[in-house]
């Protein structure tokens, strides 16, 4: 552009700066809404392989994101907390 570094510095903060690039979670993590559904599941006494058909994805997914979240003892129905 033909100007200096803190010139250009100050162009963009005058400018309003560069915009973050817009994030992207990947498909492997969960939404909200699924980790809902197996936190109620897991309050109705589902087995994994129940709440896994109903979301249409792997056992180990469902497994895992309870043991994430503390195992099925510490997993209240209800309460999903996103990382």
């Amino acid at each position: 552009m033909g100007l200096r570094n803190t010139n250009l510095c100050r162009a963009l903060q005058a400018a309003g700066g560069i915009a973050p690039a817009e994030r992207n979670r990947s498909p492997r993590v969960l939404s909200f809404g699924e980790g809902e559904e197996i936190s109620r599941g897991i309050a109705s006494g589902e087995i994994f392989r129940a709440i896994a058909r109903s979301l249409n994805r792997a056992v180990s997914t469902t497994s895992r994101e309870v043991t994430r979240h503390g195992g099925r003892e510490n997993r209240p129905a209800g309460r999903f907390s996103v990382n």
